[in-house]
């Protein structure tokens, strides 16, 4: 369907195209929260969070720009009065994925996207070291067991889970604790973690 005949509806929507391409885009930036459903465990590694994190934010603001530029013309090719608002709010629902994910959920299809491909499907047996942050006991829903918060991961998925009870409580924050997975040095899905031999 062409844009002006898209533009020309009483309730207007941007291209079939551009929803895709926003589609891809926010699948690729939560794709760890995805995962987390199924009791996956993917971490970026400390070094990754610090090196993506520019680039997660220029290509927030670039997507955020075409959001903008897609929209105010579909809004300008309104001739209805009433269909305007609707694009409005298209705009609105469009932008907020953006901005909540990257911007302030610290998230990304840099820091998480990109990784987790590359780790699927060239992944080996990796161990990278974090902090430890906290000690999180259960999670509100029993689901995270002997829990420990890694500092500087983006919170709430931070919480790396069924430990073993004598490590999560005996860990302290600020502590190196070395986290075993698959995965490459750009990050994991965590299987397990231990301290170090020369604690």
């Amino acid at each position: 369907m062409s844009e002006k005949t898209l533009a020309n509806q009483k309730n207007p929507f941007v291209a079939w195209w551009v929803r895709i391409v926003l589609l891809v885009y926010l699948v690729l930036s939560a794709s760890h929260i995805i995962l987390n459903f199924f009791s996956v465990q993917y971490f970026p590694s400390p070094d990754w969070l610090i090196k993506a994190r520019p680039f997660d934010i220029a290509l927030c603001v670039a997507v955020l720009c075409f959001i903008s530029v897609v929209c105010f013309r579909l809004w300008m090719n309104q001739n209805s009065r009433s269909a305007k608002p609707h694009v409005f709010w298209q705009w609105f629902n469009f932008s907020i994925f953006p901005v909540w994910f990257v911007l302030f959920g610290g998230a990304g299809p840099v820091t998480y996207g990109f990784p987790i491909i590359v780790s699927t499907f060239a992944g080996e047996e990796i161990e990278l070291p974090y902090t430890s942050d906290w000690y999180g006991g259960s999670g509100p829903d029993g689901r995270c067991p002997y829990s420990v918060e890694l500092e500087g991961v983006p919170s709430p998925w931070d919480r790396l889970c069924n430990l073993s009870e004598e490590l999560a409580t005996t860990i302290k924050p600020g502590e190196t604790i070395l986290v075993s997975g698959t995965g490459t040095r750009m990050g994991l899905f965590a299987y397990g973690a231990e301290l170090p031999t020369d604690r």
